[in-house]
């Protein structure tokens, strides 16, 4: 990646478990290998229902995720999705009144400090 024409890196690591681990995603990726002199970031991350079964789970696993983004220092995330009822086994961010939005809202949930 260091020598590579790539302005930026872009990953889509998910959450399984509710004591997820982000670092170990990182280890598959290659990530410790190389410098960090490109912008890397989450360009997609949500909760299945299957793994979360309610919106409290689904909150507190986007919470978590989200903290553990700021702490490898990437340049930020965008959740995975916003309203799209073509995939109903994921949490949505318009779900239960936009619990999830509302949750991890940045005047809810300051980040990366």
């Amino acid at each position: 990646m260091n020598k590579s024409k790539l302005d930026f890196l872009e990953i889509h690591p998910y959450p399984h478990l509710a004591n997820y681990d982000l670092s170990s995603d990182l280890r598959t990726l290659e990530y410790t290998q190389f410098e960090k002199t490109k912008p890397i970031f989450v360009g997609e991350f949500g909760a299945y229902k299957k793994d979360f079964k309610d919106i409290e789970g689904a909150i507190a696993i986007a919470r978590s995720f989200i903290s553990q983004v700021c702490q490898h220092h990437l340049v930020g995330w965008l959740y995975w999705t916003w309203d799209t009822d073509q995939q109903p086994y994921l949490w949505n961010m318009k779900e239960k009144d936009g619990a999830i939005a509302n949750a991890i809202a940045p005047k809810n949930f300051p980040t990366c400090k």
